[in-house]
């Protein structure tokens, strides 16, 4: 009987120790490896206009650039 609640406390911990990981994981927002975002160069334009990252001007400049790429491209 001490055998299977010995087990039982073991695979709770586990359990519990993969739960809190799994929510850290989820927690920091893809921060460091395994970050996914979008591959498209509009949307990282606009991600960071409205971040803040990038003034109006530039952010005008590389919409220009960009969409002149795309026509080249189709």
């Amino acid at each position: 009987m001490m055998l299977v609640a010995g087990l039982f406390w073991i695979v709770l911990l586990v359990g519990v120790g993969i739960l809190l990981y799994a929510l850290v994981a989820r927690w920091q927002g893809g921060q460091g490896r395994g970050a996914t975002g979008p591959d498209d160069p509009l949307a990282l334009l606009k991600i960071r206009y409205a971040r803040g990252e990038v003034t109006r001007e530039q952010y005008q400049q590389t919409l220009r650039d960009l969409t002149q790429r795309e026509g080249e491209r189709g």
